[in-house]
């Protein structure tokens, strides 16, 4: 493709709204959409319905999945490629379509589903379809809105695993803010200790987990007064320790539940 324009990779179920068109049409300079979606390539009312929303794009073009490589390919006008799900970008990326980062604007709640933000809800399913894209080289951003700061959803760092140089320390922290250690509590913990090169582990009643895991974190269902211990190993293990304290006693960036104690 030419590099004189460009193409944004969107997941939004809802395809074309006013929030595509008022927002992020003008902030693309987006001529062409392209709606990677086998179900919707196959309806004529629902692509009739899409088109009637595009109706000031230049133009737009329904593909299914395996087709959207050829049709980003012969793309020469700045385009918006959207899919309904992270199922359909990956059965995408199966077939050629190279994606390096991938705007994820709208996922609706729904069962297991935690808030990342006001428009996006991520469950197990989600981040799992999240982690398998990395592992393709896509990075994976959360933004509602051009002018919203992105919320990337980084690989977590290589766990270099337990340390056998005796770089060790441990300490018990309580969960102090209102909803506990949910999901996106859990991934505030885990961001911390992946921005560490330490082995890490998280845990209580002997059961302990690789706090650099969100799934793992979720597990623990620590709610609102549970005590954790955390287990640092590998060299600068005690400041590694006291980050850890300090995002404990802020509440994971939540604040501390009314009626509990600032965590020390």
């Amino acid at each position: 493709m030419p590099d004189a324009h460009t193409v944004l990779f969107r997941v939004d179920p809802r395809l074309v709204h006013a929030t595509l068109t008022n927002a992020w049409v003008p902030a693309q300079r987006a001529q062409r959409l392209i709606v990677a979606d086998s179900a919707v390539a196959a309806d004529d009312r629902r692509r009739t319905i899409v088109e009637i929303a595009a109706v000031d794009v230049g133009r737009v073009e329904f593909v299914n999945e395996e087709d959207a490589a050829a049709a980003v390919e012969a793309s020469t006008v700045n385009t918006i490629v959207l899919f309904s799900g992270l199922a359909a970008v990956e059965a995408a990326i199966d077939h050629g379509l190279p994606v390096a980062t991938l705007n994820v604007g709208h996922i609706p709640d729904g069962p297991e589903r935690e808030q990342y933000l006001p428009a996006v809800f991520l469950g197990p399913d989600e981040l799992a379809a999240i982690r398998r894209l990395q592992s393709k080289g896509v990075k994976v951003s959360l933004q509602s809105l051009p002018d919203d700061k992105p919320v990337f959803i980084d690989p977590p760092a290589p766990d270099p695993g337990p340390d056998e140089g005796g770089h060790h320390a441990e300490a018990e922290f309580e969960v102090v803010n209102e909803r506990g250690l949910h999901l996106r509590a859990a991934h505030v913990l885990a961001a911390r200790c992946n921005q560490f090169p330490n082995h890490i582990e998280v845990g209580r009643d002997g059961f302990m987990v690789n706090a650099k895991s969100l799934l793992g974190l979720t597990a623990l269902g620590a709610a609102a007064g549970t005590r954790l211990k955390i287990a640092v190993t590998g060299p600068g293990a005690a400041d590694v320790l006291e980050a850890l304290r300090e995002l404990f006693a802020g509440g994971f960036d939540e604040g501390v539940a009314p009626g509990m104690k600032r965590s020390e």
